[in-house]
């Protein structure tokens, strides 16, 4: 049976078009499920034209569907603040003496 961390590794093969940043690193995947063979995924929609969303629809189902042991895969989008997709790791403040 195929995991939630398999999905979301190819999910990182999904690239926003104009931003060329992947699913996964723009914390746009909120949610996976998986049940038997059908694979439910939860995508955040934030900042998004209708055009680009019916692209990564399609290109998501696609790159899930060619994984193994996936029969069926739905896409779900749901509105989410900008602030909860940003990730900042690690703040690094650089001082220079003149």
């Amino acid at each position: 049976m195929i995991t939630e961390e398999q999905i979301r590794e190819g999910l990182k093969g999904v690239l926003i078009p104009g931003v060329k940043r992947d699913l996964v690193m723009l914390n746009m995947v909120r949610q996976v499920v998986v049940s038997n063979q059908r694979v439910n995924i939860t995508l955040a929609s934030t900042a998004l034209s209708e055009d680009v969303l019916d692209w990564v629809r399609t290109e998501t189902k696609a790159v899930v569907q060619k994984l193994p042991d996936v029969a069926e895969v739905d896409i779900e989008f749901v509105e989410i603040k900008p602030a909860e997709l940003n990730q900042i790791g690690h703040i690094i403040a650089v001082m220079r003496e003149r």
